[in-house]
């Protein structure tokens, strides 16, 4: 499985440092050969990485699986005609509702814990998937689910 995540930024803050430490972990333990992460903005990372980064300008040449982990990084992502299939990680810091709804009918949606999924099903009606743990095998799990 070609894995890729699509952030707003490079800094190894919030959920970037999940995703960094589950990816650089997963390449590590031979559970993936290789992975993506593509980015808006550029900005300092003292986090050793065991993977491609990208600026978003080449998300045109990725074929995979992309999950993207904002609603600003989903709407671009969906502007691109390519060939990948496009998850979004639910950030409960994301407040705009309308735009929660209109996201959980163009893409699957994946939660990290049993509350987020709870809400976003309550504000939306869509169930997400739910990740046993925040690891790169979980994520291929639920998007084979799909």
């Amino acid at each position: 499985m070609n894995l890729g995540f699509y952030i707003k930024t490079m800094s190894p803050e919030g959920v970037n440092e999940k995703i960094y430490s589950a990816l650089n972990n997963a390449i590590g333990n031979d559970e993936i050969d290789d992975a993506s992460v593509f980015y808006d903005n550029i900005d300092y990372n003292p986090t050793r990485t065991e993977f491609g980064m990208f600026n978003s300008t080449d998300i045109w040449y990725f074929t995979g699986n992309l999950v993207t982990t904002s609603l600003e990084t989903t709407r671009h992502a969906l502007q691109a005609v390519n060939k990948f299939k496009l998850s979004y990680l639910y950030d409960a810091d994301e407040v705009d509702i309308l735009a929660l709804i209109e996201t959980s009918k163009k893409v699957s949606v994946i939660t990290d814990s049993h509350a987020d999924q709870k809400y976003f099903y309550r504000v939306t009606g869509v169930k997400p998937k739910l990740l046993k743990d925040f690891t790169i095998k979980s994520f291929c799990e639920v998007m084979q689910d799909e």
